[in-house]
Formats: C-alpha cells, structure tokens, sequence
C-alpha cells in the first residue's frame, strides 16, 4: 500500500482570505487521494 503524501507550505496571514485562497491553489494540485498537511495553525483566523 502507497500513501502520497503532499506538504503545502505558506506563510500564515491573520486574513482568513489569504489563507484560503493558498489553500484552495494547495488542493488544486493535489489528487484525489493525497494526504495534504497544512501549516499549523492556518484555520486559527476562521470562524467557523
């Protein structure tokens, strides 16, 4: 068994649209199956 592993890594912003949208560019490169890790703390500026 594989496991495909992609690290999107970007500077943090206290604006949650940044965030976001670097997030959104990381999934878009990513395929179906990956597992994408985030930087630590990249949800902290979103109210959910």
């Amino acid at each position: 068994m594989e496991v495909s592993i992609l690290v999107g890594q970007f500077p943090i912003s206290f604006d949650s649209t940044e965030n976001i949208n670097s997030i959104v560019t990381i999934l878009g490169k990513s395929k179906m199956d990956d597992l994408v890790v985030l930087p630590e703390g990249v949800l902290q500026s979103i109210s959910i």
